[in-house]
């Protein structure tokens, strides 16, 4: 006869059965969080990574905006000077001076729209 009664011997590998279950899903649920952690951790130096891209970006644009205004109210204040003391043409016809300074903007406006650098 066995030492060991057969509802105990039940009772023993049910247990055994629950107990191997519960540590299984706790050792994959470790696991799982690892792997979360790991790729929480390189998506942040990702994202690091083009937040300082981004900033350089909008510091440079920043720059050749300040850049921009300044010559824009300078040229607009050339142009206030030059019509300050002129005659109006009967016939609408612009100074000279407002169109060499007009064509230097324009200029300027496409070498900075090709890439090139002019003031």
């Amino acid at each position: 006869m066995n030492p060991v009664p057969l509802g105990v011997m039940l009772a023993i590998i049910i247990a055994a059965f629950f107990i191997g279950g519960v540590t299984g899903c706790s050792g994959r649920d470790m696991q799982a969080k690892a792997e979360a952690a790991k790729a929480l951790a390189e998506a942040n130096k990702i994202t690091a990574k083009l937040q300082d891209d981004l900033n350089k970006v909008s510091s440079e644009y920043e720059g050749f905006k300040a850049n921009s205004n300044g010559q824009q109210t300078i040229r607009t204040n050339t142009i206030k000077e030059i019509y300050r003391d002129v005659e109006v043409d009967p016939g609408c016809a612009p100074v000279p001076a407002a169109v060499s300074v007009l064509d230097a903007a324009i200029s300027s406006a496409n070498s900075a729209a090709s890439g090139e650098s002019r003031k």
